[in-house]
């Protein structure tokens, strides 16, 4: 049916059989007249707006468009290319040798202390006991991290060894900062930092430079006296489990404990599954540093909150020097010819920036200073053990070890150890984003989230509280 009022587009008049309608019905022309006095008067047919009421509509839009041709301006911080598209932003790539990370820890450190010191006396979490063995634990690192540098430079080979204990330290730190109940961001956020720029030195210029560049090294078989040493390693390991499946069952009361060592005794059942190649065999190594230094961080925390406790892990600070002989032994005989020119001239490549912090060069050594020996002198408030153990209980493992599957397997598969060497002997490095040859170790290379400690004496380790 047409409409009764269009004569022409955009000219609406009644039709010459309007006024019969309106005799018909009256009530027709009281709506018309309510309606044009509304403006609601309908001017034109469905879905064809009027001339002059698309002409008001438009107007706006046809002043703020450019005309055919002109030039076309993209968003305010969204640059476009040739084609008016949106030009993705390329991720920025970094490139850093082993003197620039190990600075780069210390800029975390001090990241950290600047932050502690900073709100010390506004967060109270800063003032709680429990965050004692977290403060004491990250200057013993911060110590660890001075003397790996000053080794470095002096190309003294004492630096592998201090090299194991830095692992097992930050490992450590990450522990007992997981315990402390410390709120403040900027703390929790210098601590991942931290782990992860650790992680870049420890797979570059420990686990590569150790397996070599030739990806059939680190796939090859274990000659018959490397064989043999693994073989004793799986049986530590196997006595390790033993013992802390004992303490594991004394801690069923104290959930956050608990839950800390039964992550660490699924990690330790990793390395039992280890394949007998190079490659394997020296990750497998590497992770005991990062198990043992959990289970530090773990006992030192318990020691400052869980004086009940304490007996129950102290009988771990001998047995720690034991396995330390068989481990430690084994792990050092790589070292022997350890390649200094690629030390100093290899560059570790990565797009991200998960080691970077906002602290200027002239704080460091101020708040590093701080953290190393400061700290120790500041009062707690106490926390009771009951108090500790409520607190505690909400603590979950970590969630990031995907790959540590109680009696899994530790490796990779050999053809991605091999890919990945290949692209390091390539070009002699990588991207930040894969492992090499090497680093066969089925776990964690993903920024450092190993968790761990130190192996004792001033290394960071579980040596008593101050």
């Amino acid at each position: 049916m047409k409409p009764l009022y269009r004569s022409a587009p955009g000219e609406y008049k009644p039709r010459a059989f309007a006024p019969l309608m309106l005799k018909l019905n009256p009530t027709i022309l009281t709506t018309i007249s309510v309606c044009a006095a509304l403006g609601l008067v309908v001017s034109h047919s469905p879905g064809q707006p009027a001339a002059a009421d698309k002409a008001k509509k438009d107007a706006p839009a046809a002043a703020a468009k450019p005309a055919a041709g002109g030039d076309k301006k993209p968003a305010a911080g969204k640059p476009a290319d040739a084609k008016g598209k949106k030009e993705k932003k390329k991720k920025e790539k970094h490139k850093a040798k082993a003197k620039d990370l190990i600075h780069d820890m210390e800029r975390c450190v001090a990241f950290i202390g600047k932050a502690m010191k900073t709100d010390r006396a506004k967060d109270k979490s800063l003032r709680s006991k429990k965050a004692k063995a977290f403060k004491d634990q990250l200057a013993a690192t911060s110590k660890l991290i001075d003397q790996l540098k000053k080794q470095a430079e002096a190309k003294d080979k004492a630096m592998f060894a201090t090299s194991r204990q830095v692992d097992q330290a930050v490992s450590a730190t990450d522990v007992t900062f997981k315990f402390a109940g410390i709120k403040n961001k900027e703390v929790g956020s210098g601590v991942q930092k931290l782990k992860a720029a650790w992680e870049m030195y420890d797979k570059k210029f420990n686990r590569q430079a150790l397996s070599g560049k030739d990806p059939k090294k680190a796939v090859a078989p274990l000659d018959a006296k490397k064989a043999a040493q693994l073989d004793e390693v799986k049986k530590k390991t196997d006595d390790l489990i033993a013992k802390l499946t004992a303490l594991e069952a004394k801690l069923k009361k104290y959930k956050g404990l608990d839950a800390e060592l039964n992550r660490i005794i699924a990690e330790a059942k990793t390395i039992k599954a280890t394949k007998a190649t190079y490659g394997a065999f020296i990750t497998a190594l590497d992770r005991l540093q990062d198990l043992e230094g959990a289970f530090k961080g773990l006992s030192r925390y318990v020691k400052v909150t869980y004086p009940s406790l304490v007996k129950e892990f102290e009988v771990f600070d001998v047995y720690w020097v034991d396995f330390e002989k068989t481990v430690n032994v084994y792990y050092d005989e790589y070292y022997v010819s350890y390649d200094f020119a690629y030390y100093e001239t290899t560059e570790f490549e990565y797009t991200d920036t998960s080691i970077e912090v906002n602290i200027s060069e002239s704080e460091v050594s101020t708040y590093e200073s701080y953290v190393e020996t400061e700290t120790s002198n500041e009062s707690y408030e106490e926390v009771s053990e009951s108090e500790a153990t409520t607190e505690d209980s909400s603590y979950e493992a970590d969630e990031a070890d995907e790959d540590i599957d109680a009696g899994g397997d530790v490796d990779e598969t050999d053809d991605e150890i091999a890919e990945d060497g290949e692209e390091m002997s390539d070009d002699g490095d990588d991207d930040g984003g894969g492992d090499d040859g090497g680093d066969d170790d089925g776990g964690d290379d993903d920024g450092g989230d190993d968790d761990g400690g130190d192996d004792g004496g001033d290394d960071g380790g579980d040596d008593g509280e101050d």
